[in-house]
């Protein structure tokens, strides 16, 4: 469920924090088998990264979103 998506994110940026990590990289989580739409996933995601960015006591995290899909063409370099 894309509850599940929003407590994964959190979990997973909570540790990354704890472990001192300064980036983490997932992926749209449940958009295959768990039949979530790409938009829902990220949403869920990012909402489980707003979660604990209002619920911890660690530093300011810096957060970066960069969705890749494969049906869309990358810029030229």
């Amino acid at each position: 469920t894309a509850a599940s998506v929003g407590s994964c994110a959190c979990s997973a940026v909570q540790r990354a924090s704890e472990l001192g990590v300064s980036s983490i990289a997932m992926p749209l989580i449940c958009t295959g088998h768990g039949h979530l739409s790409p938009t829902t996933s990220l949403t869920a995601i990012r909402r489980g990264l707003d979660l604990f960015a209002s619920t911890s006591s660690s530093p300011a995290v810096d957060r970066d979103v960069l969705v890749c899909t494969p049906d869309i063409a990358a810029p030229a370099a």
